[in-house]
């Protein structure tokens, strides 16, 4: 009779986390409208996050998630608890110290990544778009992390 609760919870739990996030990005639509509106602040604060945001969809969320969750629970189940958080401190650092090195290297060469992805924009905005992506790098490392705290 546990399981059943326990997967409810959980499942709750899940999706009060997923309207929670998706509330909380309406609200950072709404506050960006609001300051920025539409011009070049906004254009760069869009071009700068997509750079980030690319790089999440490809090593954080979805396969990160999908892969961990079975695989932490066939070592929990097979060779028990301490070796299923032995795993999961492992892909912590691993996965950790790799985006790391990437945001790393974002943050470097944020100028020409953006040269690459902004065609067109001006050299102020590019220049804007560049320090903004530089602020932004961060998100990758930090929401990697929360993916695989939330598996």
């Amino acid at each position: 009779m546990t399981k059943p609760k326990s997967l409810l919870r959980a499942a709750g739990s899940i999706g009060l986390a997923t309207s929670l996030s998706r509330v909380l990005g309406l609200l950072r639509d709404q506050v960006l409208a609001f300051y920025f509106g539409a011009g070049m602040v906004s254009d760069a604060y869009f071009a700068a996050f997509r750079v980030p945001s690319l790089l999440r969809d490809l090593f954080a969320e979805g396969a990160l998630s999908s892969a961990f969750v079975p695989t932490f629970t066939n070592a929990r189940e097979r060779k028990g608890a301490e070796a299923a958080w032995a795993l999961g401190n492992r892909l912590i650092g691993v996965v950790g110290a790799s985006l790391l090195v990437v945001t790393g290297l974002v943050f470097v060469a944020a100028p020409w990544i953006l040269r690459l992805y902004a065609i067109g924009f001006d050299p102020e905005k590019l220049a804007l778009a560049a320090r903004m992506t530089r602020i932004l790098a961060p998100f990758l490392l930090f929401v990697a992390l929360a993916a695989i705290a939330m598996g």
